[in-house]
């Protein structure tokens, strides 16, 4: 059998009562010692409606169906349900990044629409009093909102590392000659990238070599990139083609190993493709 919300009494009027706080969606039972139809069972309130068994054991399960406020009484007891929109449950975000909550309160007491904001984690995650969460760094935190009628909800914030999306180097292509040097710089993208470590690399090390810094070495006639990599696993990177003034030592070693095999065919590519 279902009793539903047919009806509202403004001034409720039933004495002592027991409040339970509901989402839209769950449900609440309970049951009843005993069962008189000679009694009133009925819900005020549009927020909930509740089914109950009458042959007995008199079991009562109240299901939240909308935001707002109900009271159900049976026998000699009586609930105010309390039925709301809350802030969602689990929040995934990157390292850096924001998210704001929104949380709704339906209930005719103001004290419920005014709200203060904790977090058990601020190395994690931080909140300010509008309901603003900073992601920090990786890791869990628990942000608590409450009401200031005394309900509260809890959200688990899980924050994850922002991996590189883009390395853009300042100079695609470099001439130089023996004995020169050019610095490179490498910009990561976004500006809230987790880990900004990058690794260099030269494809030959005998026409130009880099060090930890991005500085390219002018060593020998020919031509070689130099790679720059994100050092977060997200392979991103990008490439600087040098050429290094002086002839090659042989017809076709573009790159001036002292051998014309596939590494020249490389370089080739590189000079009239560039960088992907």
């Amino acid at each position: 059998m279902l009793l539903f919300c047919e009806f509202a009494n403004s001034s409720y009027g039933f004495g002592n009562y027991t409040t339970v706080t509901l989402k839209a969606g769950q449900s609440y039972s309970l049951s009843a010692s005993n069962f008189n139809t000679s009694h009133t069972h009925m819900v005020s309130g549009e927020a909930v409606v509740v089914s109950y068994n009458s042959s007995g054991p008199y079991d009562f399960t109240v299901y939240a169906v909308k935001s707002g406020t109900a009271f159900f009484s049976y026998y000699d007891k009586c609930i105010l349900f309390q039925v709301v929109d809350v802030i969602p449950c689990d929040v995934n975000m990157k390292a850096g990044g924001s998210y704001t909550y929104s949380p709704v309160v339906y209930s005719s007491n103001s004290n419920y629409k005014t709200f203060t904001w904790t977090s058990n984690n601020t190395a994690v995650a931080t909140v300010d009093s509008k309901g603003k969460v900073n992601a920090v760094a990786p890791g869990t935190a628990t942000i608590t909102c409450t009401a200031n009628g005394g309900i509260k909800f809890k959200s688990v914030v899980t924050v994850s590392n922002q991996l590189t999306q883009q390395v853009k180097l300042n100079i695609k292509s470099k001439s130089l000659n023996v004995g020169e040097t050019v610095q490179l710089t490498a910009t990561i993208s976004p500006s809230n990238t987790t880990n900004k470590a990058v690794k260099w690399l030269s494809s030959n090390e005998n026409i130009a070599q880099v060090d930890d810094s991005g500085k390219i070495t002018a060593i020998g006639a020919g031509y070689c990139s130099i790679y720059v990599k994100a050092d977060d696993g997200s392979g991103k990177f990008d490439k600087c083609l040098i050429h290094v003034n002086g002839p090659a030592t042989a017809r076709g070693d573009i790159n001036g190993d002292g051998a014309v095999n596939l590494s020249d065919a490389k370089m080739v590519v590189d000079i009239f493709v560039g960088n992907e």
